[in-house]
């Protein structure tokens, strides 16, 4: 269900009874494990692999290293295996036991972990344990930084907003953005799709409002997915940019001024590139989730 199924459009029987439903596939592989559980004899001679990051990059180099019998170890900072599929993409669009029977299979074949991890990583150390190999699969944790002039609206990651949303539902803790009365989610990608359909869910009823700066033409996520957040009651609008936030007045709630854009020519993506025209107006809004995208964290290299 998280696959982005991009080989469907170029199936081979697209033109016969139609593409091969491939998440449906993937989904009924997972359940029924049909993955052979099943590791060669161990190698020998080899040392061992040490894999920095137990979410699906980490844990498919795991499953791999493993079923060829080399012996390795997952090192993650967090208490438990599954990285943003476990913690952060709602359940509703995953399970976690469908994740935590991919993750048994994993274990059953010989795979070590180590949770909690601090984030160092002592080469010289580590090779004085007999591992040889390392794998850096340590994901995008870094949000890009949304522009945003003035002060009085709240403005959370959406990472960090997601993963808010499912440590309270797993916890029965309250969740901290319940509160909010009119939320903007500013973005145009399955993220971005998934922090509006949470949002919708809070306890409050809030308003959401789902802002991108190019069309729906340009949009990345998948159709469905943003179908699913209109249906779940979000709002749509196009060619919107957040430029700055004015604090509440007189019992309001504060006030977000929201630039028009225009499309110009294709930038490097091949999307056409937005730009700022000189129209704006205002919207009442007291969060700000951004899901602008992430980048890789370069700390370990350099």
């Amino acid at each position: 269900v998280l696959c982005d199924h991009q080989c469907m459009n170029v199936c081979a029987r697209v033109d016969y009874e139609g593409s091969v439903e491939i998440r449906d596939m993937k989904l009924a592989c997972a359940r029924s494990a049909a993955i052979p559980a099943q590791a060669k004899a161990p190698v020998s001679g080899k040392g061992k692999a040490a894999i920095f990051g137990a979410g699906p990059a980490g844990l498919s180099c795991a499953h791999y290293l493993a079923l060829e019998g080399y012996p390795l170890t997952l090192f993650d900072k967090s208490s438990g295996a599954g990285g943003v599929p476990a913690d952060v993409i709602p359940a509703f669009r995953i399970a976690r036991e469908d994740i935590a029977k991919d993750i048994d299979r994993i274990k059953a074949l010989g795979a070590q972990f180590s949770f909690n991890w601090s984030g160092d990583i002592d080469l010289e150390a580590l090779k004085k344990q007999g591992y040889t190999s390392f794998v850096v699969a340590t994901g995008a944790p870094v949000p890009r930084e949304l522009p945003l002039a003035g002060s009085g609206i709240k403005v959370v990651d959406a990472l960090e907003f997601l993963e808010a949303a499912h440590h309270a539902a797993r916890s029965g803790a309250a969740n901290p953005y319940d509160g909010a009365k009119a939320v903007v989610v500013a973005g145009g990608g399955n993220t971005a799709m998934d922090a509006a359909r949470v949002a919708c869910r809070l306890a409050g009823k809030p308003a959401v409002s789902i802002l991108y700066r190019r069309t729906l033409a340009e949009m990345p996520a998948d159709r469905e997915e943003f179908e699913a957040a209109l249906a779940d009651g979000a709002r749509y609008r196009e060619l919107a940019l957040p430029e700055a936030a004015a604090p509440a007045k007189g019992g309001a709630l504060p006030t977000l001024t929201v630039r028009a854009m225009d499309l110009g020519e294709p930038d490097a993506s091949g999307r056409r590139a937005p730009i700022a025209s000189a129209r704006a107006s205002d919207m009442p809004c007291d969060l700000i989730v951004a899901a602008v995208g992430e980048t890789p964290d370069r700390e370990l290299f350099e």
